[in-house]
């Protein structure tokens, strides 16, 4: 008997519930895709990173995807139709993105308004973005992890496993004296420390920050001043707090920031934007590579 190998893409949270009239809570929809893995499935399509108008049932994309409870061995790929849709899709904590077109001319015309060379013409700087970023169009057999941890490579080329209960580990940074390595989780929305060991390893686990808000936006670039207070990017804006965990305030740029770096005499704080890099003066000084 031949071996035959079928693999099971399911896109009802996207395909399934776009044209529905009634707005579905974003709740539902979680629930929905949590019973989708329960049953089974390995890949489900969460949402689509298409403009709000343009299908409003998929306008809270950007609040839905960091939500998702990611389950080991199961891929939630989301839909982008265009390097806009992507650069969302990247900020709310996306690691499998997919495109798409059609076999058909006319549907695919009627669909998004293209010929099918134009749409791979236009999906082509999607795609060439994503693998730059290092995700591939489809799971490589034996390479995709089971896990979303965090490693150390040591300068004899040894990798090792850290930490392994991470939901979306995105952010990092080490204190002053680098005895303590936080890291943010975008899909809980929250700030972790461990302890550094001699030997590398991390211990003492515990959530330095809740940054848990209904503002858009999830836990992403990371720095640290020289008191040791942590800047990150989140919900809203960048938010501040002490070693202790004490929040400290929120800064609130005229555009959601998704990263930052200390620059000039480290005490400019040089937040990106979508369509922006602001520069913001500070009081402190973090410190500069090289």
């Amino acid at each position: 008997m031949t071996h035959v190998d079928v693999r099971i893409y399911e896109v009802g949270p996207r395909d399934g519930l776009q044209n529905e009239a009634q707005p579905i809570p974003t709740g539902t929809k979680l629930r929905f895709i949590e019973l989708l893995a329960e049953a089974g499935l390995r890949e489900i399509e969460a949402t689509s990173f298409v403009a709000p108008g343009a299908i409003p049932q998929l306008a809270d994309a950007d609040d839905l995807l960091p939500r998702v409870e990611r389950r080991p061995g199961v891929r939630y790929p989301v839909l982008v139709p265009n390097a806009r849709g992507l650069e969302r899709a990247i900020a709310a904590g996306a690691d499998a993105v997919c495109v798409f077109t059609a076999a058909s001319e006319s549907f695919t015309r009627h669909n998004i308004g293209m010929s099918i060379a134009e749409s791979l013409d236009a999906f082509r700087p999607v795609i060439d973005h994503a693998r730059r970023a290092g995700w591939w169009s489809a799971p490589l057999p034996g390479k995709e992890l089971s896990i979303n941890g965090v490693y150390r490579l040591t300068p004899d080329g040894t990798l090792s496993l850290l930490v392994d209960d991470f939901a979306l580990p995105n952010g990092l940074a080490f204190s002053p004296d680098e005895s303590v390595l936080y890291i943010d989780d975008s899909a809980h929305k929250h700030i972790r420390a461990f302890d550094v060991r001699a030997d590398g390893t991390l211990t003492n686990s515990r959530i330095l920050l809740d940054m848990a808000s209904d503002d858009p936006g999830v836990p992403d670039g990371f720095k640290v001043d020289g008191q040791g207070n942590v800047f990150c990017t989140g919900p809203g804006g960048v938010w501040v707090c002490r070693p202790t965990g004490e929040l400290l305030g929120r800064i609130l740029p005229p555009e959601l920031p998704a990263n930052l770096a200390w620059g000039e005499d480290g005490s400019v704080l040089f937040l990106t934007a979508r369509t922006s890099v602001y520069r913001l003066p500070t009081t402190t000084r973090g410190a500069l590579l090289g």
